[in-house]
């Protein structure tokens, strides 16, 4: 699973996201990839995109994971990030 932080693309971190992600795992038994994207406005867009796709396409290459295995999340930015991604 990869779960993008919220934050308006301004703040927000992976590490303010580990107890959600913990509790997302146990619960539904899977890995979750919390990435820390690049924020603006010292990274201005792509660079949040960017950082997500590279993520993305880290887990299609992390242990032979399959598309329609993984499982992309967000909550504010992150939402739409992941559906950007």
């Amino acid at each position: 699973m990869l779960l993008i932080h919220g934050g308006g693309y301004v703040a927000g971190s992976a590490f303010g996201y580990r107890h959600f992600a913990g509790a997302i795992a146990v619960t539904s038994q899977a890995s979750v990839l919390v990435p820390d994207y690049r924020l603006a406005p010292e990274h201005p867009y792509p660079a949040a995109l960017q950082d997500v796709m590279n993520a993305y396409l880290w887990l299609l290459d992390a242990d032979g994971a399959a598309k329609r295995r993984i499982i992309i999340m967000g909550d504010s930015a992150g939402g739409g990030l992941a559906m950007s991604c």
